[in-house]
């Protein structure tokens, strides 16, 4: 039986560029970094004892080209967070964008913004 979420995983395209949108602009304190031979794994620390698992290859890799209404994918991961608009302001500094600005979702009772980090991940970000 399941006991809890240990780690979520995302391949990165720029290691450097992923550590500081996830480090310096999201806040997440990096807990190790391992070096795997031909890929480095580097993780920061979640909410709940979940960690993020950043993934380089030293060997080419190719884009996913998934779209965002595909069917049996992956969509997003959503993270809480405590502004929003600042947090927007700041995503192109870090090489990420915003796909959908914060709006108020009356639905499911909070505000969100989708966005992707500099790996073209989709995040949704909410209050």
């Amino acid at each position: 039986m399941v006991q809890s979420i240990d780690h979520i995983t995302i391949n990165v395209k720029n290691l450097e560029a992923s550590r500081a949108f996830y480090g310096e602009l999201l806040g997440l304190a990096e807990l190790s970094q391992v070096d795997m031979g031909d890929h480095i794994l580097t993780y920061y620390a979640l909410p709940g004892g979940v960690k993020l698992e950043l993934i380089s290859y030293m060997s080419d890799t190719r884009d996913c080209t998934a779209g965002l209404l595909e069917r049996g994918r992956f969509r997003h991961l959503a993270l809480r967070v405590d502004d929003l608009d600042a947090l927007a302001a700041r995503l192109s500094d870090f090489g990420g964008r915003v796909l959908q600005p914060p709006r108020w979702v009356e639905q499911l009772g909070f505000t969100g913004m989708l966005a992707e980090d500099p790996n073209g991940c989709e995040l949704e970000f909410l209050t």
